[in-house]
């Protein structure tokens, strides 16, 4: 036998043992075994509830960059409403007004050495824009319940999941229910300005007050299609960890003047090739830490091709991050991303700018810290363009998948919201209030429990908001489990 057939059956024995490897790794990734579901009622009132809602979202509260450029009635407005409608949560909890407008509430529990548990929420809301009302269905403000929906701005984000957990505790204090831990409500006024005058007072508020909570909840990811990860089925895409945010301005400089007499390269030319070198190179892309998480979780109910390449991504994964990273939804998982969003030249067509400035808004994956991204940032545009920090935080850390209350979260979801729901981590992209919480716990659980949101995700701070009642009973009677499950 010739040197070439040898060489030919050892690379065919090869390709057989690389085949086999593969069909038994993919074989041997099963779904794990679940619980059976055991569901419990829980007498909620779909109408109530909607009311309810309907009555908040009719408050605008739009809240400003600063305490001072707050306008007070709106807010007021809203603690007395909530007053109103929660009467057992104002009798019986420890009230208390942080800076000027968020809450703090504070259950005692029958066991003080006990950590406490600490839900979160904000009351504000971002503004409608006057050139889209002719575009709502159903006015923005109005809160009207029609179709199944509650309609109009934070139906979603986030007043819903704010009064779901709110009907929940309010229920439990109705059936005479007693925490074995403290409980918390951190009702924040400004998330949607970043939470630097509300959601971080309530935090320094609670490390004075010596809270290390258990775990903390707040808004995040939601329940979606899991088609886009070739599962059939729906996916609780709960955050375990969230990007960080950072606005950096870009300015490039360049000797102003008359624009028919221009250099070989302008302020704005110079700025642009940055800009462009931002888009087009960006950073690496890899399979991080919370991205394998998902995977791992989903890979046992994915079809074939998409389970033999996450079951064997010794050998698959260059070509599984390249496809990944051809969609927008893929790439933000699997790296820092780069978003020009503002620019800033010269006042007149004929004039040469001296400066001209971009801003980007780059979100920053686990892992990545505000020095390790200018130092790239740095790298690709070069030396002769200025950076400048307008807003910069680094990535909070992971919360663990291995608690009791990740096992409390999975079993609310699939006993009140859907038993074929696969309950999954998640990494969310967009900045909470949660981040804020580092010194406070480990542990942060970022969701929305509410299957409508899957199908609205496009409405939050657009067009059409709205919130299905029935998913916002779902949404009260899993709130209403997972305090059971972690505070009982």
């Amino acid at each position: 036998m010739g040197t070439g057939w040898i060489i030919l059956l050892a690379l065919l024995g090869l390709l057989i043992l690389l085949a086999v490897i593969v069909l038994v790794r993919m074989a041997a990734c099963r779904p794990p075994q679940k619980k059976s579901v055991q569901k419990k009622e829980y007498d909620v009132d779909p109408e109530t509830l909607a009311e309810h809602l309907s009555g908040a979202v009719q408050i605008r509260t739009i809240a400003g960059q600063s305490v001072e450029d707050t306008p007070a009635e709106p807010f007021l407005a809203m603690h007395a409403y909530l007053e109103k409608t929660f009467p057992l949560i104002h009798q019986t909890m420890e009230k208390e007004i942080v800076h000027s407008y968020s809450l703090l509430f504070k259950w005692k529990g029958r066991d003080p050495s006990k950590k406490p548990i600490i839900m979160m929420g904000h009351m504000d809301v971002v503004p409608v824009e006057d050139s889209t009302l002719d575009q709502w269905e159903q006015p923005p403000w109005s809160g009207k319940i029609a179709d199944g929906y509650v309609w109009g701005r934070g139906a979603i984000d986030m007043k819903g999941h704010l009064f779901a957990n709110l009907e929940a505790v309010e229920y439990l204090l109705r059936q005479g229910f007693q925490p074995e831990r403290d409980i918390y409500l951190a009702l924040g006024h400004d998330e949607e300005q970043m939470g630097l005058n509300g959601g971080k007072y309530l935090a320094e508020r609670l490390q004075e007050l010596g809270v290390h909570a258990e775990y903390v909840f707040d808004e995040g990811g939601a329940v979606v299609s899991g088609k886009e990860f070739g599962v059939d089925g729906r996916i609780a895409a709960v955050g375990i960890a969230e990007k960080s945010t950072i606005n950096l301005k870009l300015t490039a400089r360049s000797q102003g003047g008359h624009a028919s007499m221009p250099p070989r390269q302008t302020a704005v030319g110079a700025l642009c090739e940055a800009v462009e070198k931002l888009e087009k190179i960006g950073f690496p892309m890899d399979i991080n830490e919370t991205a394998g998480l998902l995977f791992k979780t989903l890979r046992p109910y994915m079809k074939p091709v998409f389970k033999m390449a996450l079951c064997n991504l010794w050998l698959f994964k260059p070509v599984f991050i390249k496809i990944m990273g051809g969609m927008p939804k893929g790439a933000a998982m699997l790296h820092t991303t780069a978003a020009p969003t503002m620019l800033n030249a010269s006042m007149q067509p004929n004039v040469l700018a001296q400066a001209a400035s971009a801003v980007v808004n780059l979100r920053l994956v686990p892992g990545e810290t505000i020095e390790s991204t200018l130092a790239h940032v740095r790298k690709l545009v070069g030396e002769e363009i200025e950076l400048e920090v307008l807003f910069g935080c680094n990535p909070p850390s992971i919360s663990s998948m291995d608690t009791p209350v990740w096992q409390a979260i999975d079993a609310s979801v699939r006993e009140n919201i859907g038993e074929d729901i696969i309950v999954s981590p998640y990494l969310m992209m967009a900045s909470t209030d949660s981040r804020l919480y580092e010194a406070v716990t480990e542990n942060t659980y970022r969701f929305d429990p509410f299957i409508s949101v899957g199908e609205d995700l496009g409405t939050i701070h657009g067009v059409g908001e709205r919130m299905g009642i029935d998913s916002l009973v779902r949404g009260c009677k899993f709130f209403i489990s997972l305090i059971e499950k972690t505070a009982g």
